[in-house]
C-alpha cells in the first residue's frame, strides 16, 4: 500500500475508532487527545464531555446539547493548531484543569481561527438569561448558543462599577 494511501487509512481509523485508552487517552480523565486534535484539524474544532466520554455534536453516538456555552474564568488558552504534538498539549491542558473538567455540567472545547487552536471549560446552561448573567459575572465577551450555532457578546453590565 502506497505511504499516502496508508496514512489515509490510519487517519480514518483515529477518527471512527472507539475511544480507548490505546488511542491516546489522557490516562486521568480518558481524555482521546489523538481524536481530539484530529477534530480540531478536520472539523475546526471539538467539544467533549470527559465524564461521559462522549463528544457533542449532532451525528451518530455524540452526546446531543441544548442551550448555551459559558467559558470558565481562568480555564481558556490558545496554542499553535499546526502543533506537531497537539495530542500532548490537548493532555497537559486537560491534566491542568482536570478539577473543573471533573464537574458535571462542564465540558472541554476547541476551536480553531486562523493558525490558532482556542482550549477552554466551558459550562452547558439551558436559559439566554442566565448564560448571559454567567458571562458577565464571569468576565466573558461572549457565550455559544448550540441551538443556532453562533457566538451572542455578552452586553456590558450597565452601572457595575468596573
Amino acid at each position: 500500500m502506497p505511504r499516502s494511501t496508508a496514512a489515509s487509512a490510519m487517519f480514518r481509523d483515529v477518527l471512527s475508532s472507539p475511544m480507548t485508552l490505546d488511542n491516546g487517552c489522557n490516562m486521568a480523565m480518558g481524555v482521546p487527545s489523538f481524536e481530539l486534535a484530529a477534530l480540531a484539524r478536520c472539523r475546526g474544532g471539538f467539544t467533549y464531555c470527559c465524564k461521559t466520554g462522549r463528544h457533542v455534536g449532532k451525528g451518530d453516538g455524540e452526546l446531543r446539547l441544548r442551550g448555551f456555552m459559558v467559558s470558565l474564568p481562568g480555564c481558556e488558552t490558545q496554542v499553535a493548531a499546526d502543533s506537531c504534538d497537539l495530542p500532548g498539549v490537548i493532555d497537559g491542558y486537560v491534566n491542568c484543569r482536570e478539577d473543573a473538567l471533573g464537574v458535571g455540567g462542564n465540558y472541554l472545547g476547541g476551536w480553531v481561527d486562523g493558525d490558532v487552536l482556542f482550549m477552554d471549560v466551558s459550562r452547558n446552561v439551558a436559559t439566554l438569561a442566565e448564560a448571559l448573567e454567567l458571562g458577565r459575572q464571569w468576565g466573558q465577551l461572549a457565550v455559544y448558543d448550540l441551538d443556532n450555532g453562533q457566538c451572542l457578546r455578552v452586553p456590558e453590565c450597565v452601572g457595575c462599577g468596573g
